[in-house]
């Protein structure tokens, strides 16, 4: 398992989620500016502060990626024998990069996603080995692989 293109691929995914949520927030942003030197009516007025509060929102989604990115750097990608940070785990058949979530991507061609360390799923998986047997929403499972 190379869990450099592993690693690198996690930061691609984040970093394009970065520059999607940034580029929506600053339209968000020009479109919610009120424009000097034009006459302003009160409802507009009003209607900016409203835009500028709602901003917010489209803040956090920035933030979010941030931290993702800030994460995943300074994960330890190396070689794991747990399921723990920095780890690729494969559970029934399916892999998993533990650290922080992702969408599904390819590595080597082997599919796979990354998961949050608050997530779940990884609570039930945290710490087991490669043949330990743990159960997650009623349903007993197989970590078959850590890498």
């Amino acid at each position: 398992m190379d869990k450099i293109c592993v690693k690198d691929t996690m930061l691609a995914l984040t970093d394009d989620e970065l520059e999607s949520s940034t580029r929506e927030y600053l339209r968000f942003l020009r479109e919610a500016m009120v424009i000097e030197n034009e006459p302003i009516e009160i409802d507009e007025l009003a209607q900016a502060k409203f835009q500028a509060d709602l901003a917010s929102g489209f803040e956090q989604p920035v933030h979010a990626a941030e931290a993702k990115l800030k994460t995943i750097s300074g994960l330890d990608f190396g070689p794991k024998e747990a399921v723990e940070p920095g780890a690729v785990v494969c559970v029934q058949g399916r892999h998993f990069a533990i650290g922080v979530s992702t969408a599904r991507f390819f590595c080597d061609g082997t599919e796979m996603m990354g998961i949050s360390t608050n997530a779940p799923f990884y609570a039930a998986i945290e710490g087991l080995k490669a043949g330990d047997v743990a159960e997650f929403n009623d349903r007993e499972f197989e970590v078959r692989a850590v890498y």
